[in-house]
């Protein structure tokens, strides 16, 4: 968690929110050797925490907080060896698609910005061999005591279940709380017109200093 609280609370101070989910990882922990074929079996798997930023969750509309939602929908690009791995028995019949969601679009055009450079890699670069992974998570209730998640990816059921701990194994964190709204604030939200009126200053200055130690030609009055 320590190696994660930077990027869950920077990731706060730009989008407002941000999550912090806990899951079983199968691919992590010790591998597991078969002594029969001595060939490996897969590993123990461990738990891993996973930082998700406020365009990947979509809470109940109704919500005022995240105790309040009945249900809440994580949407997340994935590549294709993750849901093979994932879910071993019909993750193979997830197929490419493109990033219909426009949180998505969002995402991987901010990350196209950032991760490499100025250049940066486009969008529909980081969308090959990948697809949107949806995740329902849906509070216990009369029809179901345990609460269920629903897992697909283009078109494809890959888990229907009931939840891992009987509720939900993400939590929020906010930069700026706003009473009675779930959505919370970005300081940089705050910060964006000060920056611009310091942009504006910061020109001014460098335009002054351009035209008045130029050098001038002297000539008679």
């Amino acid at each position: 968690f320590d190696e994660k609280r930077h990027d869950i609370v920077m990731t706060a101070m730009q989008g407002g929110s941000s999550y912090a989910q806990v899951i079983w990882d199968p691919t992590l922990g010790k591998p597991m050797i078969n002594p029969e074929t001595n060939k490996l079996d897969g590993y123990e798997g461990d738990v891993r925490i996973e930082v998700l930023n406020c365009l990947e969750v979509f809470p109940d509309p109704l919500a005022k907080n995240i105790d309040d939602c009945q249900f809440l929908i994580k949407a997340k690009v994935r590549k294709l060896d993750y849901f093979k791995t994932r879910y071993p028995e019909r993750g193979d019949a997830v197929k490419e698609e493109n990033a219909w969601l426009i949180s998505s679009i969002y995402d991987l055009k901010s990350n196209a910005i950032t991760s490499t450079g100025m250049a940066g890699a486009s969008h529909q670069d980081q969308m090959k061999n990948a697809a949107i992974e949806l995740v329902y998570y849906e509070k216990r209730c009369k029809d179901y005591p345990q609460g269920r998640m629903i897992v697909c990816a283009n078109g494809v059921l890959l888990e229907d279940k009931e939840l891992p701990i009987g509720d939900y194994d993400i939590v929020k964190f906010d930069d700026i709380k706003v009473g009675g709204r779930y959505q919370a604030e970005s300081v940089i939200t705050h910060l964006r017109p000060i920056q611009d009126q310091y942009n504006i200053t910061r020109t001014k200055v460098a335009d002054w200093v351009k035209k008045m130690l130029a050098g001038k030609y002297i000539a008679a009055k």
